[in-house]
């Protein structure tokens, strides 16, 4: 074999490799460049937030605004209802208002499982032994927010309650850190600080001061932050749901509320 015949054959290779690919009936004029190929997966930034073909992130902004506005709002609101209820209304037993409150709202989780067919998918681990390591907690904790909580408006105004309330993250963080379930970042120990320093100007200005007060509402901030953190290792360790937690939750929360106000309004 020559030189000569070596590169006629390369010549007809390259000729070859720009002729068209014949194509099946029914599937166009060419095939479709890998390049404009539309992604079938979704992207995602380094934060977790799904991005669009144009890298935005602000429907996943948009969505996360919402649910805050929404909590925001929630609870100012219930404060206004249940300051009408007590006082305009003539219901002045808040113990029992927030028995039927949490009474309510286990019974619409019951309606959510049994008749919308929600399926939980953790009953099978849920028995005597998870329920009082895990769920009987976060009930007893609850009940003590509430009960901490309405006896601390007793002493102080409800402006400075719920300026004080700001405090609660605080101390989440901390007992979060403590059992080794949180990390906070350079940006999150500035946010704190801020917090701090807000509540502190807050007590500072405060007239109806109360040592008595102040006492109730920092253990219902307590119990608040420590029920933080079991629902917390509930719904992150055991994958449990927002709706499967309160369907077990509610409910136990709801029989110690019913024994404090027995104890307490009753009589």
């Amino acid at each position: 074999m020559t030189m000569a015949d070596i590169e006629e054959g390369g010549n007809k290779i390259l000729h070859g490799a720009n002729k068209s690919i014949p194509l099946p009936p029914g599937s166009g004029n060419s095939l479709p460049s890998p390049g404009i190929q539309k992604r079938k997966y979704p992207i995602v930034d380094k934060k977790g937030n799904i991005m669009n073909e144009s890298g935005s992130a602000f429907p996943k902004l948009g969505e996360k605004l919402f649910y805050l506005t929404a909590f925001a709002l929630s609870g100012p609101l219930l404060i206004m209802s249940n300051k009408n209820v007590l006082s305009n209304v003539g219901f002045a037993f808040p113990l029992s208002l927030s028995f039927l409150t949490l009474t309510f709202s286990s019974a619409v989780c019951w309606i959510v499982v049994h008749m919308f067919g929600l399926e939980l998918k953790h009953k099978n681990i849920v028995d005597r032994k998870f329920y009082v390591r895990n769920i009987l907690p976060i009930g007893a904790l609850s009940a003590g927010t509430i009960v901490l909580g309405m006896a601390s408006y007793l002493y102080l105004t409800v402006s400075f309650v719920q300026m004080a309330k700001a405090f609660t993250p605080v101390m989440t963080l901390g007992f979060m850190v403590s059992f080794g379930l949180s990390r906070p970042t350079r940006d999150i120990i500035a946010c704190v600080l801020v917090i701090c320093l807000g509540t502190a100007i807050a007590g500072y200005g405060e007239l109806n001061f109360s040592l008595l007060g102040v006492g109730c509402l920092l253990s219902a901030q307590i119990c608040e932050a420590l029920k933080l953190v079991y629902t917390q290792v509930v719904l992150k360790s055991f994958k449990f749901d927002i709706v499967e937690t309160l369907y077990y939750v509610t409910p136990i929360s709801a029989a110690w509320v019913l024994l404090f106000a027995i104890i307490i309004e009753f009589p």
